[in-house]
């Protein structure tokens, strides 16, 4: 499976519980937020499809660590989403 990362932008079809499920409302907040790359909010995307979603908690910190988090819409789950999520925020 080869997803492709994009930054998080205003894609009505992030807030559409049929594509997103439970995570709708969430993901319509973020969209309506600037993301600039590269330490923000991506939407994974098999054959342009969302399948998914990760992002930063922010920058770097002095150490050179950084938070992630990601997750895999529900009618994606159980296919390696998040594993490539998170391969690709690494």
């Amino acid at each position: 499976m080869n997803l492709k990362l994009t930054p998080c932008a205003n894609e009505p079809e992030l807030s559409d519980p049929a594509v997103t499920g439970e995570f709708a409302s969430e993901m319509a907040s973020l969209a309506e937020v600037a993301h600039i790359p590269p330490y923000c909010a991506y939407v994974a995307r098999q054959d342009g499809v969302p399948v998914g979603f990760g992002g930063f908690k922010g920058a770097l910190d002095d150490q050179g660590a950084v938070e992630i988090g990601y997750l895999t819409f529900p009618l994606h789950q159980g296919r390696g989403v998040a594993t490539q999520v998170a391969a690709g925020l690494v």
